[in-house]
Protein backbone atom coordinates (compact mmCIF):
# COMPACT_ATOMS: atom_id res chain seq x y z
CA UNK A 1 0.00 0.00 0.00
CA UNK A 2 1.51 3.34 -1.06
CA UNK A 3 1.28 6.37 1.17
CA UNK A 4 1.00 9.76 -0.48
CA UNK A 5 3.43 12.37 0.74
CA UNK A 6 2.50 15.91 1.59
CA UNK A 7 4.08 18.42 -0.77
CA UNK A 8 7.25 20.00 0.62
CA UNK A 9 6.99 23.40 2.22
CA UNK A 10 7.92 26.27 -0.10
CA UNK A 11 11.53 27.30 0.19
CA UNK A 12 12.92 30.78 -0.21
CA UNK A 13 15.18 31.42 -3.18
CA UNK A 14 17.14 34.56 -4.01
CA UNK A 15 16.19 34.31 -7.69
CA UNK A 16 13.74 32.29 -9.79
CA UNK A 17 14.97 28.76 -10.64
CA UNK A 18 16.59 28.21 -14.05
CA UNK A 19 13.64 26.25 -15.46
CA UNK A 20 11.31 29.15 -14.61
CA UNK A 21 13.59 31.60 -16.40
CA UNK A 22 13.86 29.27 -19.39
CA UNK A 23 10.09 28.78 -19.55
CA UNK A 24 9.47 32.52 -19.40
CA UNK A 25 11.98 33.12 -22.19
CA UNK A 26 10.28 30.51 -24.40
CA UNK A 27 6.85 31.96 -23.67
CA UNK A 28 7.99 35.54 -24.28
CA UNK A 29 9.57 34.57 -27.61
CA UNK A 30 6.55 32.43 -28.56
CA UNK A 31 8.68 29.29 -28.84
CA UNK A 32 6.87 26.02 -28.32
CA UNK A 33 7.47 24.13 -25.10
CA UNK A 34 7.34 27.00 -22.60
CA UNK A 35 3.96 26.17 -21.11
CA UNK A 36 4.73 22.45 -21.11
CA UNK A 37 7.90 23.17 -19.13
CA UNK A 38 5.84 25.21 -16.65
CA UNK A 39 3.35 22.35 -16.20
CA UNK A 40 6.15 19.84 -15.71
CA UNK A 41 8.01 22.05 -13.25
CA UNK A 42 4.87 22.67 -11.20
CA UNK A 43 3.93 18.95 -11.17
CA UNK A 44 7.43 17.98 -9.96
CA UNK A 45 7.49 20.67 -7.29
CA UNK A 46 10.32 22.65 -8.90
CA UNK A 47 8.33 25.85 -8.57
CA UNK A 48 7.63 25.38 -4.87
CA UNK A 49 9.58 28.53 -4.05
CA UNK A 50 9.09 32.10 -2.89
CA UNK A 51 11.33 34.68 -4.55
CA UNK A 52 11.86 38.39 -3.76
CA UNK A 53 11.28 40.80 -6.64
CA UNK A 54 12.54 44.37 -6.51
CA UNK A 55 9.76 46.71 -7.61
CA UNK A 56 11.60 50.01 -7.34
CA UNK A 57 13.51 52.16 -4.86
CA UNK A 58 14.76 48.99 -3.19
CA UNK A 59 11.27 47.73 -2.29
CA UNK A 60 11.20 43.91 -2.35
CA UNK A 61 8.03 41.85 -2.68
CA UNK A 62 7.86 38.11 -1.99
CA UNK A 63 6.23 36.27 -4.91
CA UNK A 64 5.12 32.62 -4.51
CA UNK A 65 5.82 31.02 -7.88
CA UNK A 66 3.99 27.87 -6.78
CA UNK A 67 0.67 29.73 -7.05
CA UNK A 68 -0.58 29.89 -10.65
CA UNK A 69 -2.12 33.25 -9.80
CA UNK A 70 1.31 34.69 -8.99
CA UNK A 71 3.34 32.98 -11.71
CA UNK A 72 5.10 36.04 -13.11
CA UNK A 73 8.52 37.41 -13.89
CA UNK A 74 9.96 40.42 -12.09
CA UNK A 75 9.24 42.56 -15.14
CA UNK A 76 5.60 41.44 -15.15
CA UNK A 77 5.35 42.27 -11.45
CA UNK A 78 6.70 45.78 -12.00
CA UNK A 79 4.30 46.32 -14.93
CA UNK A 80 1.24 44.78 -13.25
CA UNK A 81 -1.95 46.71 -14.12
CA UNK A 82 0.29 49.46 -15.47
CA UNK A 83 -2.45 51.78 -16.85
CA UNK A 84 -4.42 51.73 -13.58
CA UNK A 85 -1.34 52.12 -11.38
CA UNK A 86 -0.13 55.07 -13.47
CA UNK A 87 -3.48 56.89 -13.22
CA UNK A 88 -3.76 56.25 -9.49
CA UNK A 89 -0.20 57.44 -8.87
CA UNK A 90 -0.96 60.58 -10.89
CA UNK A 91 -4.06 61.36 -8.82
CA UNK A 92 -2.54 60.50 -5.45
CA UNK A 93 0.92 61.91 -6.04
CA UNK A 94 -0.21 65.51 -6.41
CA UNK A 95 -2.21 65.52 -3.18
CA UNK A 96 -0.98 66.23 0.35
CA UNK A 97 -0.41 63.66 3.06
CA UNK A 98 -1.84 61.96 5.00
CA UNK A 99 -3.40 59.40 2.67
CA UNK A 100 -4.85 56.05 3.80
CA UNK A 101 -4.82 53.16 1.32
CA UNK A 102 -7.45 50.47 1.90
CA UNK A 103 -6.76 47.45 -0.32
CA UNK A 104 -9.78 45.13 -0.53
CA UNK A 105 -8.82 41.86 -2.21
CA UNK A 106 -5.10 42.44 -1.79
CA UNK A 107 -3.87 38.93 -2.75
CA UNK A 108 -0.10 39.10 -2.03
CA UNK A 109 0.01 42.91 -1.81
CA UNK A 110 1.40 43.72 -5.25
CA UNK A 111 -0.90 46.69 -5.94
CA UNK A 112 -0.31 48.16 -2.48
CA UNK A 113 3.45 47.85 -2.92
CA UNK A 114 3.43 49.43 -6.39
CA UNK A 115 1.35 52.35 -5.17
CA UNK A 116 3.38 52.90 -2.02
CA UNK A 117 6.55 52.86 -4.11
CA UNK A 118 5.20 55.72 -6.24
CA UNK A 119 3.18 57.67 -3.67
CA UNK A 120 5.23 58.68 -0.61
CA UNK A 121 2.25 60.66 0.73
CA UNK A 122 0.47 57.37 1.55
CA UNK A 123 0.96 57.12 5.31
CA UNK A 124 -1.23 54.13 6.20
CA UNK A 125 -1.98 50.85 4.42
CA UNK A 126 -4.79 48.48 5.43
CA UNK A 127 -5.02 45.30 3.36
CA UNK A 128 -7.71 42.61 3.30
CA UNK A 129 -7.41 39.11 1.83
CA UNK A 130 -9.74 36.23 2.81
CA UNK A 131 -7.84 33.56 0.87
CA UNK A 132 -5.70 31.84 3.49
CA UNK A 133 -3.31 30.49 0.85
CA UNK A 134 -2.28 34.01 -0.12
CA UNK A 135 -2.58 35.63 3.29
CA UNK A 136 0.80 34.58 4.84
CA UNK A 137 2.64 36.03 1.83
CA UNK A 138 0.50 39.19 2.01
CA UNK A 139 1.26 39.60 5.71
CA UNK A 140 5.01 39.35 5.16
CA UNK A 141 4.87 41.79 2.25
CA UNK A 142 2.63 44.37 3.93
CA UNK A 143 4.62 44.37 7.15
CA UNK A 144 7.80 44.98 5.14
CA UNK A 145 6.45 48.19 3.61
CA UNK A 146 7.49 51.60 4.84
CA UNK A 147 5.39 52.62 6.61
CA UNK A 148 4.53 49.10 7.71
CA UNK A 149 0.94 48.23 6.90
CA UNK A 150 -1.68 46.15 8.64
CA UNK A 151 -3.52 43.24 7.07
CA UNK A 152 -6.58 41.18 7.87
CA UNK A 153 -7.58 37.66 6.79
CA UNK A 154 -11.03 39.05 6.24
CA UNK A 155 -13.47 39.69 3.42
CA UNK A 156 -15.06 43.12 2.94
CA UNK A 157 -18.68 43.88 2.10
CA UNK A 158 -21.67 45.83 3.47
CA UNK A 159 -22.23 43.62 6.52
CA UNK A 160 -20.32 42.25 9.48
CA UNK A 161 -20.58 38.50 9.83
CA UNK A 162 -19.33 35.30 8.23
CA UNK A 163 -19.03 33.96 4.71
CA UNK A 164 -17.46 31.17 2.71
CA UNK A 165 -15.27 31.36 -0.38
CA UNK A 166 -16.56 29.71 -3.54
CA UNK A 167 -15.19 29.30 -7.04
CA UNK A 168 -17.05 29.90 -10.30
CA UNK A 169 -17.79 26.76 -12.26
CA UNK A 170 -15.24 27.41 -15.00
CA UNK A 171 -12.45 29.07 -13.01
CA UNK A 172 -10.95 27.52 -9.89
CA UNK A 173 -8.00 29.92 -9.53
CA UNK A 174 -7.66 31.86 -6.33
CA UNK A 175 -8.21 35.20 -8.04
CA UNK A 176 -11.71 34.14 -9.16
CA UNK A 177 -13.03 33.07 -5.76
CA UNK A 178 -15.89 35.05 -4.28
CA UNK A 179 -17.68 35.23 -0.94
CA UNK A 180 -21.17 34.00 -0.13
CA UNK A 181 -22.78 35.06 3.13
CA UNK A 182 -23.03 32.05 5.45
CA UNK A 183 -23.64 32.12 9.24
CA UNK A 184 -21.30 29.15 9.73
CA UNK A 185 -18.72 30.26 7.17
CA UNK A 186 -15.04 30.19 8.03
CA UNK A 187 -14.35 33.66 6.58
CA UNK A 188 -15.01 36.76 8.72
CA UNK A 189 -16.56 39.72 6.89
CA UNK A 190 -16.40 43.39 7.85
CA UNK A 191 -17.14 46.82 6.44
CA UNK A 192 -14.71 49.61 5.64
CA UNK A 193 -16.88 51.76 7.91
CA UNK A 194 -15.90 49.44 10.78
CA UNK A 195 -12.30 50.65 10.49
CA UNK A 196 -10.96 53.56 12.51
CA UNK A 197 -9.93 55.83 9.63
CA UNK A 198 -9.42 59.45 10.59
CA UNK A 199 -11.98 61.75 8.95
CA UNK A 200 -10.49 64.57 6.93
CA UNK A 201 -7.64 62.44 5.55
CA UNK A 202 -7.30 61.50 1.90
CA UNK A 203 -8.57 58.00 1.07
CA UNK A 204 -7.54 55.59 -1.66
CA UNK A 205 -9.91 52.62 -1.80
CA UNK A 206 -8.93 49.75 -4.12
CA UNK A 207 -11.60 47.06 -4.67
CA UNK A 208 -10.97 43.75 -6.42
CA UNK A 209 -13.43 41.35 -4.82
CA UNK A 210 -15.02 39.32 -7.64
CA UNK A 211 -18.57 40.58 -7.46
CA UNK A 212 -18.79 42.24 -4.03
CA UNK A 213 -17.68 45.66 -5.31
CA UNK A 214 -21.07 47.28 -4.75
CA UNK A 215 -21.25 45.73 -1.28
CA UNK A 216 -17.82 47.13 -0.37
CA UNK A 217 -18.90 50.60 -1.49
CA UNK A 218 -22.17 50.39 0.46
CA UNK A 219 -20.17 49.45 3.53
CA UNK A 220 -17.81 52.40 3.02
CA UNK A 221 -20.14 55.36 2.39
CA UNK A 222 -19.58 56.93 5.81
CA UNK A 223 -15.79 56.70 5.45
CA UNK A 224 -15.88 58.03 1.89
CA UNK A 225 -18.18 60.87 2.84
CA UNK A 226 -15.98 61.99 5.73
CA UNK A 227 -12.73 61.93 3.74
CA UNK A 228 -11.07 65.15 2.61
CA UNK A 229 -11.10 63.58 -0.86
CA UNK A 230 -11.13 60.06 -2.21
CA UNK A 231 -9.96 57.98 -5.10
CA UNK A 232 -11.66 54.64 -5.69
CA UNK A 233 -10.48 51.88 -8.01
CA UNK A 234 -12.84 49.01 -8.72
CA UNK A 235 -12.69 46.20 -11.24
CA UNK A 236 -15.49 45.72 -13.77
CA UNK A 237 -15.63 42.17 -15.14
CA UNK A 238 -18.26 41.12 -17.71
CA UNK A 239 -18.37 37.48 -16.53
CA UNK A 240 -18.67 38.51 -12.88
CA UNK A 241 -21.46 40.95 -13.78
CA UNK A 242 -23.28 38.11 -15.56
CA UNK A 243 -22.85 35.79 -12.55
CA UNK A 244 -24.00 38.30 -9.94
CA UNK A 245 -26.59 40.18 -11.98
CA UNK A 246 -25.03 43.44 -10.73
CA UNK A 247 -24.14 45.93 -13.44
CA UNK A 248 -20.95 47.89 -12.59
CA UNK A 249 -22.87 51.06 -13.43
CA UNK A 250 -24.52 50.62 -10.01
CA UNK A 251 -21.11 51.34 -8.44
CA UNK A 252 -20.84 54.47 -10.59
CA UNK A 253 -24.28 55.65 -9.44
CA UNK A 254 -23.49 55.08 -5.78
CA UNK A 255 -20.21 56.99 -6.00
CA UNK A 256 -21.88 59.88 -7.82
CA UNK A 257 -24.43 60.06 -4.99
CA UNK A 258 -21.54 61.02 -2.68
CA UNK A 259 -20.73 64.19 -4.58
CA UNK A 260 -19.14 65.42 -7.78
CA UNK A 261 -16.97 62.62 -9.18
CA UNK A 262 -14.72 62.17 -12.18
CA UNK A 263 -14.49 58.71 -13.74
CA UNK A 264 -11.84 57.21 -15.97
CA UNK A 265 -11.47 53.75 -17.45
CA UNK A 266 -7.79 52.93 -17.11
CA UNK A 267 -7.76 50.81 -20.27
CA UNK A 268 -9.95 53.23 -22.26
CA UNK A 269 -9.47 56.72 -20.78
CA UNK A 270 -11.43 58.48 -23.54
CA UNK A 271 -14.78 56.96 -22.51
CA UNK A 272 -17.20 59.21 -20.62
CA UNK A 273 -19.49 57.12 -18.41
CA UNK A 274 -23.17 58.00 -18.10
CA UNK A 275 -25.54 56.60 -15.47
CA UNK A 276 -28.50 55.71 -17.66
CA UNK A 277 -26.87 53.04 -19.83
CA UNK A 278 -25.54 49.59 -18.88
CA UNK A 279 -21.81 49.65 -18.21
CA UNK A 280 -20.80 47.21 -20.93
CA UNK A 281 -22.91 49.04 -23.50
CA UNK A 282 -20.46 51.91 -23.00
CA UNK A 283 -17.22 50.02 -22.43
CA UNK A 284 -15.72 47.13 -24.46
CA UNK A 285 -16.66 43.80 -22.92
CA UNK A 286 -13.38 43.15 -21.20
CA UNK A 287 -12.01 43.27 -17.69
CA UNK A 288 -11.26 46.88 -16.90
CA UNK A 289 -10.36 49.14 -14.00
CA UNK A 290 -12.64 52.06 -13.16
CA UNK A 291 -11.12 55.00 -11.28
CA UNK A 292 -13.35 57.48 -9.49
CA UNK A 293 -12.04 60.75 -8.05
CA UNK A 294 -14.01 63.01 -5.68
CA UNK A 295 -12.27 66.21 -4.58
CA UNK A 296 -14.94 67.17 -2.04
CA UNK A 297 -17.22 64.27 -1.06
CA UNK A 298 -20.47 65.03 0.67
CA UNK A 299 -21.24 63.59 4.15
CA UNK A 300 -24.87 64.32 3.37
CA UNK A 301 -24.60 62.19 0.23
CA UNK A 302 -23.02 59.43 2.32
CA UNK A 303 -26.00 59.40 4.67
CA UNK A 304 -28.39 59.15 1.74
CA UNK A 305 -26.54 56.38 -0.17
Amino acid sequence: MSVSKAPPLPRRAERPPWHFRLAMTLIRRQIRGGYRLVDTARRLGWLNVVVPYTLGKGLALDVPLYRPENFMSDREAREYEAPAIALLAEEIGRRPAPVTLVDCGADIGLVSALLLDRCPNVTRVIAFEPNLEAFPILKANIERLSPAGECHATAVSDFSGRAELRSPRLDTTGHARFIVSCPDGDIPVMRVDDLEIDPGHGLLLKIDVEGAELGVLRGAVRTLGSAAWFVVLFEAHPEVARRTGIDPIECVRLLRSLGACRFRIAEAPGIHLVDDRPFFDQVPRQICNVICVADSPSPRGARQA
